[in-house]
This record gives C-alpha cells, structure tokens and sequence, in this order.
C-alpha cells in the first residue's frame, strides 16, 4: 500500500491550533462534523473548534491522498491555485510534490477554515477568501486543484467549475476525492467533460478512451496509509497507529503527455501466491485485465512481488 509521512511543520502546526482547546472541546467538534458529513454529505465548520478539529481529524488524510496524487505528475509545476482549500491539505501536497519553489494560492469561502489554514506554519501562500463560482482575480496557475471539494457541491455547479478551473490553468487540472462509489461517478462525469474539452486524461489512467470499469459494479479508487497522532487518535477513536484512507482522482493535462514507456495502471492488491502473483490492470488498450505472473519469468516476477495497487505496471 502506497504511505505518506505528515511534514514536520504541519505536524507542528496542527498540535499547536489544536492545543488552543480542550480534548473534550475537539471531541465534541469533531464528532458534530462527522455527524454533518453522514447527515448532509459535507463538512459544516461554524467556528474556529470546528476548524481544528477538522484539521487534526481530517487533514492528515486527505493531505496523505493530495500527495500520492500529485506525485504522479511528471511535468515541472511553478504555481498551483487550490480551490476549495479548506485548511490547506493540497497546499501542503503541492509544496511536497513540486518542491519548496512552488507558488500557492488557496482559495477559501469559510472563514474559520480559511484561518486555520493561515495557522499552520506554511509559508509564502496567499490565502484568499471566496469559492470557485467566480475566479475572477486570480493569477492564472500551472496547476488547478480540487482537493476534497468537489464532492461536496450540486453536479451541475461542479461540472462548471471543473471546467472553469480548467479553462484558467497553464497546464491542466488536479482532481482529488473519497475513494467511494459515487465520488468515482463524479470523476467519469468530469473525465468526459474534461475530454470534450480537448484534454489529456494524463493519470491515472493509461489512456484516453472510455474507461472500462464505468459498465460495471467495480470502481477505480486507491488507498494511502498515513500515521496517526496521539490527538488523532483520540479524536477518532481507535488504538492504530495509523490510518488507511481511499481516494480516487484525475489529473487532466492541456498537452500530450510524453511518456518513455507505455505503463499500466494497478487496480487492486496484487494476489500472491506461491509461484505466482495476479495483477489487476487497467492497460493503454483501455482494457482492465487480470495478469497472470509467473516465477519462471524471474525479472517480472520480482517485479510484481514488489507491486502495489495504484502504482504503474510496465509494459
């Protein structure tokens, strides 16, 4: 399984918004917004408790799946615009994957989020209040992303700023939801929308052409593996010492993407067994396929024993 390691700073800086309030006030917190996401399908923060209690409890994970996401880009990226920001957690994502250079601006309607995120010990970001209806203003960035935002507006409202944020972007579009069901129905609305458009479905997929789990009871998701915090813990309950967050995700590009070898995509676990380890694919000829890898094929064998589901398969 793919892990992802908080930076020191966000860390730091989540311990110390936290350590304003009482454990028994970040409790209450967090289990009032865990009740408004089942209740209404979104995150309700109405003060600044909320907003530390969204931060310690949510953002290690949806930071966790930013990165693994954001990661796979293998274009230089000198600016990112993350709307819908909440408290950051692309922010932080694009300044790991990008490197210290990068150029950020979020953009943030709720204000206790937005605080919060001005908080958290990342330097040189502009935050900016107002949602993604309108990007009038902003600078014109490399990257677009949506982390964990998306979901949580009407389809139609979506769509259209899906394709706003994509028509504003230097280079392409970034987006990073749940690894549920109907966040991977959304996706496929975004991916044709995005296609209509002319873009290239650059990740994860290995190809632009229609995508072979839409037909069927499957869906295309990952999952990352994230340390938990003492707080963390105590705040979701639970004695792991880390978290296993899914997440599905497109990244759309506005050039061809160059790539030295054509690769498949890992859908699942590979299944290993003595002798042999099956691999679930998604394939350039845009089929999922089952791969059958034996030991007498020592270099792929070896390979394949050290595969992981969301990592690429080369063909």
């Amino acid at each position: 399984m793919l892990t992802a390691h908080l930076p020191a700073g966000l860390r730091s800086g989540i311990d110390d918004l936290a350590g304003q309030y009482s454990l028994a006030e970040l409790k209450s917190a967090a289990q009032r917004l865990s009740e408004a996401y089942r209740q209404r399908g979104g995150y309700w923060v109405e003060s600044p408790v909320d907003a530390a209690a969204y931060a310690a409890s949510r953002m290690p994970a949806t930071y966790a799946a930013a990165v693994c996401a954001l990661r796979e880009i293998r274009l230089p990226i000198a600016s990112v615009l993350d709307l819908g920001a909440g408290t950051g957690a692309a922010a932080w994502a694009a300044r790991e994957a990008f490197g210290p250079d990068v150029g950020i601006c979020t953009n943030e309607l709720n204000a206790h989020l937005r605080a919060a995120g001005e908080k958290l010990h990342l330097d040189k970001v502009e935050w900016r209040a107002g949602d993604y209806r309108n990007l009038s203003g902003l600078a014109r960035p490399d990257l677009a992303i949506f982390g964990y935002s998306l979901g949580e507006v009407a389809p139609g409202l979506a769509m259209d700023a899906v394709e706003r944020a994509y028509s504003m972007s230097i280079k392409g579009l970034a987006i990073i939801e749940p690894g549920t069901m109907n966040s991977f129905g959304f996706l496929l609305q975004a991916r044709r929308r995005l296609l209509d458009l002319g873009a290239t479905i650059a990740l994860p997929c290995p190809h632009q052409g229609d995508c072979p789990l839409a037909s069927s009871s499957d869906w295309c998701h990952f999952a990352v593996r994230v340390e938990r915090s003492r707080l963390h813990k105590a705040l979701k309950g639970g004695d792991a010492g880390y978290e296993d967050e899914k997440f599905t995700y497109l990244i759309a590009l506005k050039e061809p993407v160059s790539e030295p070898d054509r690769f498949s995509r890992i859908l699942r676990h590979p299944m290993v067994e003595p002798g042999l380890v099956t691999l679930r694919l998604c394939t350039p000829a845009a089929g999922a396929v089952s791969l059958p890898v034996r030991a007498r094929d020592k270099t792929r064998f070896k390979a394949a024993r050290k595969a992981d589901w969301g990592g690429r398969w080369a063909e």
